[in-house]
């Protein structure tokens, strides 16, 4: 409801309104990467403040009139899932606070890339192979030089008429 309908969640009921993480905030809707765990600060407002996105182009700001006061809206440029809503009374460097709602991010820890699960995989697979490699018996003659060279001469003369 609050990132398609534009809702807000109720101050201090967020997941992450308070505390201090590690990773990436990504958007709920299509997990975009919005904002980095470091650049959190507590603003005492109730909901999770940052003072800068990953980047520039992972927001959307427009004007928001539906309350008696304009303010900015924050949005996933990828999606347009609502967010928040950035002011200017943040922290050094940038001076803005973005105000953002706990139930549209989702936190993404280190190593939480899925990197971690293709590794098993891979790892797996290799040590499968090598178990298959020891049990395949292969005879000494057939490693020899001289058995390697009989084998490309047989293949040689197959070839010619």
């Amino acid at each position: 409801m609050v990132t398609r309908l534009k809702a807000t969640e109720p101050a201090f009921t967020g997941k992450y309104a308070t505390g201090h993480y590690r990773g990436i905030f990504t958007c709920v809707c299509c997990g975009a990467p919005l904002f980095d765990a470091r650049t959190k600060f507590e603003s005492g407002t109730g909901w999770p403040s940052f003072y800068q996105p990953v980047n520039r182009r992972a927001i959307a700001t427009a004007w928001d009139t539906s309350e008696a006061e304009p303010r900015v809206e924050v949005m996933c440029r990828r999606c347009g899932a609502h967010l928040g809503h950035v002011f200017e009374d943040g922290p050094p460097p940038t001076g803005l606070r973005y105000c953002i709602n706990s139930v549209a991010l989702r936190l993404k820890q280190p190593g939480d890339d899925g990197s971690a699960a293709i590794q098993a995989v891979v790892g797996g697979l290799y040590a499968a192979a090598v178990r298959i490699q020891a049990r395949t018996p292969t005879s000494r003659a057939a490693r020899t030089p001289a058995a390697v060279r009989r084998r490309t001469d047989r293949g040689r003369q197959k070839g010619q008429p």
